[in-house]
């Protein structure tokens, strides 16, 4: 539940409670997130009569596979060409989150020194 400003709230957090909220809106634009990166591998097939087998330039790829923690592992996905630009626009969108709430986090911790320091004052 959205709280109402108090009369007598100082600027410096009414500001602060500004940025808050226009942050929050920010994170409602955000669409799917996921958490991990993307890893571009050239390979070798193992054929020894294959190029890519002497000469690096002739290996095999790129391959993408998303990777990932899950449950303390790492868990590697491949991924189509055609699914990479997705997921690339998911990974930059839970870096945005990451950011956001980070901001949002900072603005908390001066609220609360700022509580603190009108606390001792009394």
């Amino acid at each position: 539940m959205p709280r109402a400003p108090r009369q007598n709230e100082p600027a410096s957090l009414r500001r602060d409670r500004e940025r808050f909220t226009a942050l929050k809106a920010q994170l409602a634009e955000l669409d799917f997130f996921v958490r991990g990166s993307l890893v571009h591998l050239r390979v070798r097939c193992g054929k020894r009569s294959c190029a890519c087998a002497t000469d690096p330039d002739a290996r095999h790829g790129p391959y993408v596979r998303w990777t990932r923690k899950v449950a303390g592992r790492t868990v590697s996905t491949p991924l189509r060409s055609d699914e990479v630009p997705l997921f690339e626009q998911w990974l930059a969108n839970s870096r945005r989150l990451d950011d956001l709430v980070g901001q949002m986090h900072a603005l908390g911790l001066r609220a609360a020194a700022r509580a603190l320091k009108a606390r001792t004052k009394i």
